[in-house]
């Protein structure tokens, strides 16, 4: 019986936790991402970043922030992408 009650009592604590810590809560992850680049010529590269997400969740990042690294090179730098003129549209 001792058992029993022990574990009757772990679940009253854990229901009362429960709704004592209780409140909204939101996903902060994207749905989805793609990221492509294109040589256009010399050291010089187009880097494209499509990201999808939910538009009820939380707002896109305006500016998303991409490292690029070179193991040939032993490299490491980083690149703020702006978005373009006419993006950022809701698709049903």
């Amino acid at each position: 019986m001792k058992h029993i009650f022990k574990g009757k009592k772990i679940l009253i604590l854990s229901l009362i936790f429960r709704y004592i810590f209780s409140g909204d809560v939101y996903g902060s992850h994207t749905m989805g991402a793609d990221l492509t680049y294109e040589s256009i010529g010399g050291n010089t590269y187009k880097i494209t970043v499509s990201f999808y997400r939910d538009c009820i969740g939380i707002p896109a990042p305006a500016n998303p922030y991409v490292t690029i690294n070179s193991s040939s090179c032993g490299q490491s730098l980083g690149v703020t992408c702006y978005p373009r003129p006419g993006t950022g549209q809701e698709v049903t």
